[in-house]
């Protein structure tokens, strides 16, 4: 936004309880300079940008973006020019969201002022620049509660988390939460190769991998590769848990013919324990805390002498998503 001084403000007050919501717009190429300027207030949103220039960028078709209260957002480019951004009333976030929106206009140079505003590389969303994990984060955060069983919290930044949460509400009329019964009783939604529980074949996406895995997760594990052994999740089960509906996991071992060896999970919106058991011997079982936000990944004797599981009366929030991704042995 070098040189760029905003002289034409636009303030919105977003009423969640009022139906309020904001149409798929560009603003005007004309009328405004380049920068676009906004700012967040007093309440979160998801804002979903569409692209309407396929035919001259290579970028996602949609991307939904969560702006945080305080958080200042600056559209250049692309973002700028090629994608309409909305607010879909269900992505208000918090009873009352205020937007203030600057742009400068293209005027006479007699009429422009002259003292710059200058925005830093950190305003730049994650979505265009992932935080990525350092090998000191890696360290720090880690740990092995099993031999062969790897725990990084805060593997997720909260921004992630309700990103995700909020592509898995809102993505209903493509696919449904689905109650399954087989496994325990919950809801769950499966992405990527068709695993068929009960034929045990494998068959071709029903629903592709969703765009936050490849937005998101996908780049963040490559920063713990050395746990992962080169596998490339292409199938991905994902399960909520509700405390009052009683939702549970029976003990099981996921499949050793149809899954290589490293299982990789994400806890999202709540805490639980999990019960780990020997398989040849349930008595001799231990239970680990799995806080919101962390990664687990299964591999050895964690993944292949153990069952894991979750009582009832384990699922200590509300709620608790369980994002699961694996590698499937050949394909479908």
């Amino acid at each position: 936004m070098k040189g760029m001084v905003p002289d034409e403000a636009n303030a919105i007050e977003y009423i969640k309880d009022d139906g309020h919501y904001l149409k798929a717009h560009v603003d005007d190429r004309k009328l405004a300079e380049e920068p676009i300027a906004n700012i967040s207030l007093a309440g979160d949103c998801v804002m979903t940008f569409s692209n309407i220039a396929a035919n001259r960028n290579n970028a996602v078709s949609e991307y939904r973006v969560l702006l945080k209260r305080r958080c200042l957002q600056i559209m250049t480019g692309k973002a700028r020019y090629d994608f309409t951004h909305a607010i879909h009333h269900a992505d208000l976030l918090s009873p009352r969201r205020v937007s203030v929106t600057m742009r400068r206009a293209t005027a006479p140079p007699s009429m422009q002022q002259s003292t710059p505003m200058v925005a830093s590389e950190s305003s730049i969303s994650w979505w265009q620049k992932p935080k990525l994990l350092s090998a000191v984060d890696v360290g720090r955060q880690s740990s092995q509660p099993l031999p062969g069983l790897y725990l990084i919290e805060n593997f997720l930044s909260q921004e992630e988390e309700l990103l995700i949460l909020s592509d898995l509400d809102q993505s209903n009329a493509q696919q449904a939460w689905v109650r399954e019964k087989h496994t325990g009783s919950h809801f769950e939604k499966r992405f990527g190769i068709d695993h068929d529980l009960w034929s045990k074949h494998l068959r071709p996406p029903v629903h592709p991998m969703p765009r936050w895995f490849h937005g998101i997760v996908s780049s963040k594990l490559q920063q713990v590769a050395f746990l992962l052994q080169n596998c490339v999740p292409n199938e991905m089960n994902v399960i909520d848990y509700r405390s009052s509906r009683g939702d549970h996991l029976k003990a099981h071992m996921d499949d050793r013919v149809k899954y290589k060896e490293p299982i990789v999970n994400l806890s999202l919106a709540g805490d639980c324990y999990m019960v780990f058991a020997k398989e040849r011997d349930a008595s001799v079982a231990k239970k680990i805390l799995l806080k919101r936000r962390t990664l687990q990944v299964l591999t050895g004797k964690a993944r292949y002498e153990w069952t894991h599981g979750i009582e009832a009366s384990d699922i200590l929030s509300d709620r608790r998503v369980s994002v699961t991704m694996r590698e499937t042995v050949g394909t479908a």
